[in-house]
């Protein structure tokens, strides 16, 4: 019993290291290789008309991230970014990619850290209305619902601080 309790463990931590180990800062290098200067640019030029754009990506990728998983799901249909990487790399970049390069582009030109992106996700092919309403928290939760809602999706409290500022 105890050999098989293992062996399930060890395929498991395959599978898990396996899924992982496809994530790399390189990811498109070979298949779209401007795909990071290009969502630059456009972070940069929104940056110089709205500066509230760089919390609001923050936030957007949160709610990504929050109901299903970081997949995309959030649909980012007809935005500047998408389509300046369709005509550059045709159905090569992810929106969660897309997503994800712009959340950290946006944090390091508004005075943020920057750090190497692990890409390579997938897009997510459905979306989840009814388990986004019930997973995102209400603007009118209170603080200690918040703080339950934020501690179910396995976050803490210094999380809750910086993605909603309570």
């Amino acid at each position: 019993m105890a050999i098989s309790v293992y062996l399930v463990i060890i395929i498991f931590y395959a599978f898990v290291v396996g899924v992982f180990a496809q994530l790399t800062p390189t990811f498109y290098h070979e298949t779209c290789p401007n795909a990071t200067s290009i969502v630059l640019g456009i972070v940069e030029e929104a940056l110089q008309t709205d500066p509230r754009i760089a919390a609001s990506l923050v936030r957007l990728h949160f709610h990504d991230c929050f109901v299903d998983g970081c997949d995309g799901s959030i649909l980012l249909d007809n935005t500047d970014t998408i389509t300046a990487l369709e005509n550059a790399c045709l159905g090569i970049v992810s929106c969660v990619d897309i997503l994800v390069i712009t959340l950290e582009e946006s944090v390091n030109l508004s005075g943020g850290p920057s750090w190497d992106v692990p890409l390579g996700r997938k897009d997510s092919l459905t979306t989840n209305i009814t388990l986004a309403n019930e997973a995102i928290p209400s603007p009118f939760v209170t603080r200690d619902q918040l703080k339950a809602n934020f501690f179910n999706q396995g976050l803490n409290s210094t999380n809750l601080i910086v993605l909603s500022g309570k």
